[in-house]
Order: structure tokens, then C-alpha cells, then sequence
């Protein structure tokens, strides 16, 4: 019981026990006020329907709201469609999240590990993908998966397959891309 009370009194349950207690109170208002008038019975029954109407919508609208923001926060990768070699670019799959000049960092899944491979910034925006300009790839991906470069140069798509995109970015790269410009 006290897990669920905490839950409500979180972050967005306080606004919520607001919103309940607002409405609460504007019911209340109707009884509380002079009290020499008379309430009609209609009325007072057609204001509470209208008032549970409201509330139901209110609460199916926040409650599909936050089941999209779950569904969105499920999903924070993307793939890789392409690489071109020449223009050191890469093809992603589209992302309502990605905007332009977005900086992401490329990584590469080696069986269950998971390598940095690179990071760059969102060139182009297109109808079905993305276009991520590569500013470096990692020191440490050179060094260690020279392979998987000469692979991925010709556009092998078994490396292509083990790439994805996040937006996750530390400040060290920021700091060595500003130090590059």
C-alpha cells in the first residue's frame, strides 16, 4: 500500500493529486457558498456527468501519452541501412526523435559486446532515412577491428547489420570535436 501511495506522490503523480483535488474541490464549490439558494437536482446531476466525462478523457489521454513515451524510450537505437566509403557517410534508418545537426555516436555489436566505432552528426533528413556525416571513428575500433573496416569499406553487409545509432554522447568527444573545428 505505502509503494503505491509513493508512486502517486512522485514527480507526476503530485500533479495529478492536484488535478483530482482541484476537481474535488470545484464540486464541492456547488454545496459550500450562500446557503439561502436552492440547488436544482438536474443541474447538479448534469454537472457531475460532465465533470466524470471529462475526467475519463483527461486520464485516457495522459494514459496514451505516457504509453507512447514508454514505447519511444524502448527504442533509443537505430540501425544502419548503408556506408559510403568516399563521403564517409552512413545511411540510418528515420527517427522521429533525430532532428538535423544532431551529434550520434555509430557503435558496433562484436557477438555480445558492445564497441564505439565512430561519432558524427546528422547531415540530411529524408523522407525514409537518415544521413550521418562521419567526423572520426574510434581509436580504439582502428586499432582493434581492422577487419571490420576493410569489411565495411566494401559495404559488407554483415558489418552494416552489426552497426546502430545512438545519440548518446559524453563529453570527451564533444571536447575533441570542438578541438577539430
Amino acid at each position: 500500500m505505502w509503494e503505491k501511495i509513493r508512486k502517486v506522490l512522485r514527480f507526476n503523480g503530485v500533479f495529478i493529486l492536484i488535478g483530482v483535488l482541484g476537481g474535488l474541490s470545484s464540486i464541492l464549490t456547488v454545496f459550500v457558498g450562500q446557503f439561502g439558494i436552492d440547488i436544482n437536482l438536474k443541474w447538479l446531476i448534469a454537472y457531475i456527468y460532465i465533470s466524470i466525462v471529462i475526467y475519463i478523457l483527461l486520464f485516457k489521454v495522459v494514459n496514451d501519452l505516457v504509453k507512447e513515451i514508454k514505447n519511444h524510450k524502448k527504442n533509443l537505437s537505430l540501425s544502419v541501412l548503408s556506408y559510403n566509403t568516399a563521403a564517409e557517410t552512413i545511411i540510418g534508418e528515420k527517427a522521429d526523435w533525430i532532428t538535423l545537426d544532431t551529434f550520434v555516436t555509430v557503435y558496433y555489436k562484436d557477438n555480445e559486446f558492445i564497441t564505439e566505432m565512430g561519432y558524427g552528426y546528422v547531415s540530411n533528413i529524408n523522407d525514409e532515412s537518415i544521413q550521418i556525416k562521419l567526423i572520426r571513428f574510434a581509436e580504439n575500433f582502428r586499432a582493434n577491428y581492422r577487419e571490420e573496416l576493410r569489411k565495411l569499406e566494401n559495404n559488407d553487409i554483415s558489418i552494416i547489420n552489426r552497426m546502430m545509432i545512438k545519440t548518446i554522447v559524453t563529453y570527451t568527444k564533444l571536447d575533441i570535436y570542438e578541438r577539430d573545428r
